[in-house]
């Protein structure tokens, strides 16, 4: 598969299912994921699968955790701006 090395994506719905499954996949891939969900739980757990496999990890805010829990339109717009 061709290498998404340097290429940026946000993933919403991305704490479970097909989307976190997706934003794994992008993660092997080499892609720098942010994901986007209503799950502080799910996200966690995804944060440590990602970081498993990048050893890389941020929100749309720039913590160190997929966990960030997302309701408004300001913090919308900074996980698509970052």
């Amino acid at each position: 598969m061709e290498s998404l090395a340097g290429r940026a994506y946000l993933v919403t719905g991305g704490g479970t299912g097909i989307g976190a499954a997706t934003a794994l996949h992008l993660a092997r891939l080499g892609a720098s994921v942010t994901v986007i969900g209503r799950g502080d739980l799910a996200g966690l757990l995804l944060s440590d699968r990602a970081a498993y496999v990048t050893g890389t990890v941020l929100t749309a805010d720039g913590g160190q955790s997929l966990g960030a829990q997302i309701y408004g339109p300001p913090v919308n717009a900074t996980a698509v701006t970052r």
